[in-house]
């Protein structure tokens, strides 16, 4: 398993699936009945009133489309032949010094499109409705839901959670994301994943816990999780000698030659560079992530509006960092080689 991109425990409940758009053709999902098939999904889960957003590539052809046109509203449209598609993801591409910067949209032959979905609360109601547009995604393609359930007051079980993924998974696959475990304690988070492993389509398992308890979860899960690393390159490097299949990274989305760098030391067993990337480049980027007005994820959201991906404004009561706060943010980021 290669790095893959991020998803903070911080931010909203979120599904990430793979819809595919394959008709008998390569290169399916630029084709414009894809793309209207892949926008029609997210119409449809648009209308539940709690998803705060969706991330997608017709959304991107729309917008680049337009862009190339001088800003005309009127070119805000779908091209109706797949060449044309294929050439306004071209321009985008061209355009961005970021290597593999339409991973987060579509996959490197075309073949899949992937798609985001983020929702504004971990309430209950919220959850059954999740399990519903589960249904509708699998019927379109969907791959695979990263469950992080609500747990106010502290009011699941292991029994619960475990019914809770058991119910998603008759759906379709399921993530586990062990972040909603912590305030519950390591016994209790591993008590839940051995019960959850019952299921036989929970399938992979993400570790925000860390520490002890990502060893001991490594001894219970591994070979029959996929087991990934959330967060710092040290998580995964805690968690390798243990039996760990994969990492989220932040870098791949922003500089992915950083990540591959990562991964690769580690597949050489190349201790010395993996500590060296550890140490000099992921731990004081994210100590200094960390420093910002509004956390993690406000940085994150503002280090993407850097990179010309998306905007830094979150919901409120979210917090979004001003354009001082962006200033020294890119100054930092420059420092760093970075950012350009």
């Amino acid at each position: 398993m290669t790095p893959s991109g991020t998803e903070s425990s911080n931010q909203p409940d979120s599904v990430t699936p793979t819809s595919a758009g394959q008709h008998g053709r390569r290169s399916s999902a630029s084709h414009p009945e894809a793309m209207k098939a892949i926008e029609a999904f997210n119409n449809h889960m648009l209308l539940d009133p709690e998803l705060g957003g969706v991330k997608s590539v017709p959304t991107l052809v729309r917008q680049v489309n337009k862009l190339i046109h001088n800003g005309d509203q009127r070119w805000e449209q779908l091209p109706k032949d797949a060449q044309l598609v294929g050439g306004v993801l071209f321009a985008y591409m061209a355009s961005s010094p970021i290597p593999g910067i339409l991973n987060d949209f579509i996959t490197p032959d075309y073949s899949k499109a992937n798609l985001a979905f983020f929702y504004k609360d971990h309430k209950g109601p919220t959850v059954d409705r999740a399990i519903a547009m589960a249904t509708y995604a699998r019927g379109v393609g969907a791959d695979i839901y990263m469950a992080l359930p609500p747990d106010w007051a502290l009011s699941c079980t292991p029994e619960t959670l475990a019914e809770h993924y058991a119910a998603v998974a008759r759906v379709m696959p399921v993530m586990l994301v062990t972040n909603v475990y912590v305030a519950h304690g390591q016994a209790f988070g591993l008590e839940t994943v051995k019960r959850a492993m019952e299921a036989e389509n929970v399938l992979a398992i993400k570790d925000d816990m860390c520490g002890d308890f990502a060893h001991r979860l490594c001894h219970l899960a591994y070979g029959r999780l996929n087991i990934i690393a959330g967060g710092l390159k040290e998580n995964h490097m805690n968690m390798w000698p243990y039996g760990v299949d994969g990492y989220l990274s932040t870098f791949i989305n922003i500089k992915p030659q950083i990540a591959w760098n990562y991964w690769n030391a580690i597949q050489a067993n190349d201790l010395a560079e993996a500590r060296h990337i550890i140490f000099d480049i992921d731990t004081p980027f994210f100590d200094y992530l960390m420093t910002i007005q509004g956390s993690f994820d406000a940085a994150l959201h503002a280090v993407d509006e850097l990179y010309g991906r998306t905007k830094r404004w979150r919901r409120k009561p979210y917090y979004s960092l001003n354009d001082a706060e962006m200033d020294a943010l890119a100054a930092f980021m420059r420092g760093m080689g970075l950012l350009s």
